[in-house]
């Protein structure tokens, strides 16, 4: 079974990915991440009983989200998911970076 963290996990992309790992039976969400929605948040974590949750843009930066991931994905406004990502390079796991927002 395959360990993910999903960074921004109340967004649009975030939800979407979490109802496709509920029909898939080889992934375990052990992180997620949230700018704001602590709400959605905490549902998200007790529905999938996550180790990690982080709120907010600063605590992204914590590797912990990461290091004990397979899979990383990274669907965070903008420019924010920048460090995240360099992190998981790093650590050599397994990233997908989704945004809607362009890079420039």
């Amino acid at each position: 079974m395959k360990k993910i963290s999903v960074l921004g996990s109340t967004g649009s992309i975030g939800t979407s990915a979490l109802d496709v790992i509920t029909h898939l039976n080889n992934f375990k969400v052990i992180g997620l991440s949230a700018n704001k929605n602590r709400t959605l948040l905490e549902k998200q974590a007790k529905k999938f009983g996550v180790e990690i949750v982080a709120v907010g843009s600063s605590e992204l930066k914590d590797a912990s989200l990461i290091s004990k991931a397979d899979v990383v994905l990274i669907s965070v406004v903008g420019a924010a998911g920048l460090i995240p990502l360099i992190n998981a390079i790093k650590l050599k796991k397994k990233s997908h970076l989704r945004i809607k927002k362009r890079l420039l």
